[in-house]
């Protein structure tokens, strides 16, 4: 049931699934289009082409599609019309005073299960995928790529175009500036890749010979393999995760340098 107290703009609409929960002063600016069971906090706005799965939080003052930040097109002062939408799945908690934009090309995307702390800004045509945990005061440039089950620790930033494979854990405060491959915990302005991510790969239920062979992967790495030729003998419960971090990669964007991987 729509709240009485929602806000609809000039062209807000909303269509919307069963027991929704709206606070008080929720803005619809553009198209929403909700599924079940959410949760939508106080002073919420929604502006764009919006679509919202079920079961999902969403804390006091987010703000949900906001126009992209480019410091070129200034879409602030623009009548440029934005097509593209801002995707969100199922389960997905988003605390206070977030940010997402809307896309500049196609769409945003959020999938499912993520936890999103307070604070936290997400850029345009960014992809974060499942389980993914995001600390207070995160920031994602745009087309920033996240693979599930990455962790972000307070304060990280990741430059625009970067992509981060599965199971990358990213200690507070640091600086992504590179393309970070899956399984690795990195710390440190410029991020730096120091070990494997075996707390995670554990939880994960990663069998302990499949750990053993991610460490040898990347020591190969280090002594002068090439990426695509150890792949070669990757067992098919890891390679995915590998073929998916070099799929989605824009072609001209560098690697982290795994030079210092359990030193």
């Amino acid at each position: 049931m729509i709240n009485s107290e929602i806000i609809l703009g000039e062209f807000g609409e909303i269509i919307q699934g069963k027991n929704n929960k709206f606070g008080k002063n929720v803005m619809v600016l553009g198209k929403l289009k909700i599924g079940k069971n959410n949760h939508i906090g106080n002073n919420v706005v929604f502006s764009g082409n919006v679509t919202i799965g079920d079961g999902n939080f969403i804390g006091d003052f987010a703000t949900i599609g906001s126009l992209p930040h480019h410091s070129r097109k200034k879409y602030e002062f623009s009548n440029e019309f934005l097509d593209g939408s801002l995707s969100i799945g199922d389960q997905n908690i988003f605390r206070n005073f977030i940010t997402i934009d809307l896309p500049i090309e196609t769409k945003t995307e959020i999938k499912n299960r993520n936890f999103f702390m307070s604070y936290i800004y997400i850029g345009h045509d960014s992809k974060i995928f499942n389980e993914c945990i995001l600390s207070s005061h995160v920031k994602l440039g745009g087309f920033t790529k996240i693979n599930s089950s990455s962790n972000l620790g307070m304060g990280v930033s990741v430059h625009q175009f970067s992509t981060l494979g599965a199971f990358s854990m990213i200690g507070m405060n640091a600086t992504v500036i590179k393309d970070h491959p899956p399984f690795l915990v990195s710390v440190g302005t410029p991020a730096v890749p120091k070990k494997i991510n075996t707390y995670a790969l554990q939880k994960g239920g990663f069998e302990e010979k499949h750990i053993r062979f991610i460490e040898k992967f990347y020591r190969n790495l280090t002594l002068g393999g090439k990426f695509t030729s150890e792949l070669a003998h990757c067992p098919k419960q890891l390679k995915l995760f590998f073929v998916e971090f070099l799929n989605q990669r824009v072609e001209s964007r560098e690697m982290v340098d795994l030079s210092n991987i359990n030193k």
